[in-house]
């Protein structure tokens, strides 16, 4: 453990007290070991990226876990054991071989023969995939057709065929079915063989895959979309990442937007805020409480106070459970933007770009929560809608993070296409107004809500907004038009 205490205090120049103290806190608010820490040069990031790190990290552990255990029950064999066959089938040189395509193509249950040849498909099939990324590279300069590497997918897709089995097939049925009210069971595995080969021709997840409908589109037409890690790494071109934490850092955040934010917030991160805390809490019958390192609308939930609650005990529980916790009045949304769903804070997300000169208005969605739930977030089960960024017109139906259609809401009833969401240019003025005046960070997604009191205010900000929603929502790729915006 001081092994890697030591490296990063070197690396950082900071003392070893400080930095070990550093290493504590990110192991205990994201599980990431100090040997992770060091190896993954999480010291390098700001606090809004080492956050999306470590819950990649925590996501691949997760995977990872997931598969020992697939292992384990389908084989019989122990957690050793199966690291000793890992270790076995790695030294036959093929290709190197992790638990999870150790699960994924079932090599416990292979004998030696139909191991070899498994072993040397996916080594075959990877060097095809190679090879047809150069080839679109080709047909990126003028040099070659899409029809001319065909043959070569028709191929790709007889190989990924071959190495599917029942284990697979039924884990991306079950993601499948989610997104769709009807399915053709025979069009089944060449729509997962199809699944299989867009992940790793062109990086996108199953979940993208979903959310596009890319059953529906050619190779040329999903290559116009963004995945969200090309987007992530675009912005990190563009957006200064010291920079960025002054918007990933919730209360920062409210330091530099407070009248802009309509409403009270506290951060409370010391057993000795008590009193702050009490002063803040008096006279309120609810707050919101959201801890600062977290996003996606995780670490959000509501906080109802009655006269038996103990509030000291409330605070420390939350300080307990990550590294402090921001406590926000509560948003009263207008009744227009509550009639599409009364349990969620429904927002606007309203993307600008500064450059240098002006801010620029590039897109824009409205998102709204389902089922009684609190956040109105993608990834919290939420329904996102296109709106003109001219008019503040809902211009689609909604759809999910699954690619489910929704003409109207599945709780509320109320359409979406058609509205027009209320005192439009007020919002556009409150995100210009706001988009330059975070320096070394150009590109930003804002929050927005829509109060009782018929005001825009601001919910936050994202120095490094995702693009599936946009997309998803539109119904089309924006790679040329976000690389275009964003003068990358």
């Amino acid at each position: 453990m001081n092994e890697y205490v030591k490296l990063v205090s070197e690396k950082t120049g900071e003392s070893f007290d400080s930095t070990l103290s550093r290493m504590k806190k990110i192991k205990k608010l994201f599980g990431i070991s100090y040997k992770e820490y060091y190896n993954n040069n999480l010291f390098d990031l700001s606090q809004g990226m080492l956050e999306k790190e470590a819950l990649r990290l925590q996501r691949r552990k997760a995977r990872r876990k997931e598969a020992f255990e697939n292992a384990i029950t389908n084989s019989g064999l122990s957690r050793n054991e199966i690291l000793e066959d890992l270790s076995r089938i790695s030294a036959k040189g093929i290709i190197p071989i992790n638990i999870m395509l150790y699960d994924k193509f079932q090599m416990y249950s292979l004998n030696e023969e139909k191991l070899e040849e498994t072993l040397n498909t996916i080594k075959y099939r990877d060097s095809i995939c190679k090879e047809l990324k150069k080839d679109l590279e080709l047909i990126d300069e003028g040099k070659m057709q899409y029809a001319d590497i065909e043959p070569k997918l028709e191929e790709l897709r007889d190989i990924v065929r071959s190495l599917m089995n029942s284990q697979f097939f039924e884990k991306l049925k079950a993601m499948y079915i989610r997104g769709r009210e009807h399915i053709e069971e025979d069009s089944l595995e060449e729509i997962f063989v199809d699944m299989d080969i867009t992940r790793m021709l062109l990086g996108f997840t199953y979940n993208e895959y979903l959310s596009f409908h890319f059953e529906t589109r050619d190779l040329q037409a999903r290559r116009t979309f963004m995945t969200n890690k090309e987007r992530m790494i675009a912005l990190r071109k563009i957006n200064d990442d010291i920079s960025c934490n002054l918007l990933d850092d919730k209360a920062e955040c409210y330091k530099i937007f407070k009248k802009k934010f309509g409403r009270k917030q506290i951060l409370v991160k010391e057993e000795t805020d008590y009193r702050k805390f009490k002063r803040f809490c008096f006279g309120k019958k609810s707050f919101v409480k959201k801890e600062i390192s977290k996003s996606m609308g995780k670490g959000i939930e509501p906080v109802y106070l009655d006269g038996d609650v103990d509030l000291k005990k409330i605070m420390k529980r939350f300080i307990d459970e990550s590294d402090g916790f921001v406590a926000e009045e509560m948003i009263k949304q207008h009744p227009f933007m509550a009639s599409f769903n009364g349990s969620s804070v429904n927002t606007v997300r309203v993307e600008t770009f500064f450059d240098g000169e002006n801010v620029k208005v590039v897109d824009s969605f409205f998102r709204v929560g389902q089922n009684g739930d609190f956040v109105d977030n993608a990834g919290a089960g939420g329904i996102f809608v296109d709106v003109d960024i001219e008019t503040g017109s809902l211009c689609s139906d909604g759809i999910d993070e699954f690619g489910r259609v929704y003409v109207t809401h599945p709780q509320s009833g109320k359409h979406f296409r058609g509205n027009v969401l209320q005192k439009w240019d007020k919002a556009l003025k409150l995100v210009k107004y706001c988009g330059s005046r975070v320096p070394g960070v150009t590109y930003i997604g804002w929050d927005l809500a829509y109060t009782n009191r018929g005001k825009w205010i601001i919910v936050e900000g994202n120095a490094k907004p995702q693009i599936i929603c946009n997309q998803a929502s539109k119904g089309r790729g924006l790679k040329c038009e976000f690389i275009e915006k964003a003068k990358i």
